[in-house]
């Protein structure tokens, strides 16, 4: 809580972050007080629709219960990517790559390119690993005397959000793929490779990667604004290492290795027997590759719980959603809003829903929510124009990963971005065009892309 209030005053406070940040904090409440506000409005629209209270109540109560397994997986889909993309093995991987960048121009380049194709697989990998490039690069070209824009850098490395929710661990793509996920009765079984890997999708993600770094190479000014990255102190060690018994067992590699490896040997034993990759069969797998890439058990546990900090702004507000969603299924407020949003062609659904997509990641920072509180209407609404299901879920997806390039305040804060490195006004203002670029990409692709 303190950290995001902190991210909340040092971007009020700073001259330079420019008006639409500054009204951004000013304007938005924490989604906590979001979710209760949500909560009276729609409660409130389902009575004046002729709703009785105790069925509003009852739906309130009931999206709590019935929701509970989907609020698990969305946590644990963020908790566990953010643990993998923790592990020592990516980070050795980026100090040998910091060292060969050596222009800013190729450096913003790499830095970028390495963030989106990653995020595509993992956004814990893509988007931590991307970060942690970015400031291994600045620290190591400071070291040889060479000048990189710090900002420029952070954002290139921000830069898998743009594919981080339409590629394989975004909560849509994911969710959509399971045999009982809860819109299946309207859109029927979707797979991930109808979804990730379809022809709209792969070629709208080419484009990406082809047009944000281009457009971060572009911004790169002639004259740096150098930040000092902040220096990471070690850990204590806190005297000489006990012996016992339990300690070993808790720095043992071969505790891990082994552990790690069995899981691993399943989950490809898994998928090479042709099954499925689907939200369960993924966390099994994040939790597979995280302990074996780990190397001891402390250490994931160590990462873990550090997830569980920068993930904390999204849990309770998730719970809430989910009884708003039983609240509007009770007041029969989801066919009034599929009847608006089928108001619009099958060409026009896609473009319309990743505008309020992105608009409505303001309020409700969350993929898994935003396809909780607006799937059954987008989809029924889909359905009813004869678009294709796959093409709106992606413009809910693009959406939701785009917007928080505008909610910088939210979302770098909880990868630990804050003032002691850079001033959050002047990486907003890189990651405002990026998204522009980015949202263009998007339109593009939805309106004339094959769906």
């Amino acid at each position: 809580m303190a950290q995001l209030e902190i991210a909340r005053d040092k971007a009020k406070g700073e001259p330079g972050v420019g008006s639409f940040q500054d009204s951004l904090v000013s304007l938005i409440p924490h989604p906590v007080a979001t979710a209760f506000l949500l909560t009276i409005l729609i409660a409130v629209a389902g009575m004046a629709m002729g709703t009785s209270f105790e069925d509003v109540l009852k739906g309130w109560g009931q999206g709590f219960i019935g929701y509970y397994p989907f609020v698990m997986e969305n946590l644990l889909i963020l908790l566990l990517s953010f643990a993998l993309g923790s592990t020592p093995a990516i980070r050795n991987t980026i100090g040998r790559l910091a060292d060969s960048l050596n222009s800013q121009g190729a450096a913003v380049v790499a830095v970028a390119v390495v963030s989106i194709l990653l995020s595509f697989f993992n956004w814990g990998v893509g988007v931590l690993g991307g970060v942690c490039l970015a400031r291994e690069t600045a620290r190591r070209a400071q070291a040889r005397g060479t000048r990189f824009d710090y900002p420029l850098l952070l954002t290139s490395g921000l830069a898998g959000v743009v594919v981080w929710e339409s590629g394989f661990s975004g909560v849509v793509p994911l969710y959509l793929a399971e045999a009982k996920q809860f819109l299946v009765g309207t859109t029927g079984p979707l797979t991930l490779n109808q979804i990730v890997l379809s022809p709209l999708n792969l070629m709208v993600s080419v484009a990406l990667l082809i047009s944000v770094p281009l457009v971060l190479w572009l911004m790169r000014p002639s004259s740096p604004a150098v930040y000092e990255p902040e220096v990471e102190e070690p850990e204590a060690q806190g005297g000489p290492m006990e012996k016992s018994v339990a300690a070993y067992l808790e720095r043992s590699h071969i505790l891990s290795i082994f552990f790690g490896g069995l899981a691993l040997i399943y989950v490809i034993r898994f998928f090479a027997a042709g099954k499925p990759l689907d939200l369960p069969n993924m966390l099994f797998a994040l939790v597979a590759l995280g302990i074996f890439l780990h190397g001891k058990p402390m250490d994931y546990q160590r990462d873990v719980i550090a997830g569980i900090k920068a993930i904390w702004f999204i849990a309770l507000p998730l719970m809430f959603f989910c009884a708003i969603q039983g609240m509007m299924t009770a007041a029969k407020l989801n066919p009034a809003l599929s009847g608006w949003l089928g108001s619009f062609s099958a060409v026009g659904l896609p473009v319309v829903t990743l505008v309020v997509s992105t608009c409505a990641n303001f309020l409700v920072p969350n993929a898994g929510s935003q396809l909780l509180l607006g799937g059954p209407s987008i989809m029924e609404a889909a359905k009813a124009v004869g678009a294709s299901y796959t093409t709106v879920a992606l413009a809910l997806a693009y959406g939701a990963g785009l917007a928080k390039l505008l909610q910088l305040y939210l979302f770098a804060s909880a990868l630990g971005l804050t003032d002691k490195e850079v001033r959050m006004g002047s990486l907003a203002r890189y990651a405002s065009i990026v998204f522009a670029v980015a949202f263009l990409v998007c339109v593009i692709g939805l309106v004339i892309l094959p769906r």
